[in-house]
């Protein structure tokens, strides 16, 4: 132990690197345990009946979303779901432009009660990435 110890002291740098990496690891897994690929969201779509939120700007929803999708603002949500609330049974699937936006509003669908919550990994960047379809006005 004295020697991890002083190896520390000595090493501070080397040290304070490898708890960052380790944090950033411990982030990414945390966020990626409820975040879907495009593939694994459009299967969900097909099989399981799942609704696709999107919680962008209304303008952005207007000029592209995946099929079906429906547009809430994060802010409408509330504490019990708001406009979601006849959804709770269904499996969800929130994506913005990126996937950054989601973690809040997903948060808040969990304590909500919503049990089949999930995010699209990479947003719609990754969707349009494999090239699969949207809808637009």
């Amino acid at each position: 132990m004295p020697q991890l110890i002083e190896f520390a002291s000595h090493h501070f740098g080397l040290v304070a690197a490898f708890f960052a990496i380790l944090g950033a690891l411990l982030v990414t897994l945390r966020q990626g345990a409820d975040g879907l690929s495009p593939g694994q969201v459009v299967q969900m779509l097909n099989k399981d009946n799942a609704l696709a939120v999107d919680i962008r700007e209304e303008s952005l929803f207007k000029a592209g979303r995946i099929i079906n999708a429906v547009r809430v603002s994060a802010e409408n949500l509330g504490t019990d779901g708001g406009p979601l609330k006849k959804h709770q049974q269904r499996p969800l699937v929130l994506y913005c432009e990126t996937g950054a936006s989601c973690a809040k509003p997903l948060q808040t669908l969990r304590r909500a009660g919503f049990a089949k919550v999930y995010r699209l990994q990479g947003g719609l960047v990754a969707w349009r990435g494999e090239n699969l379809p949207l809808q637009s006005d």
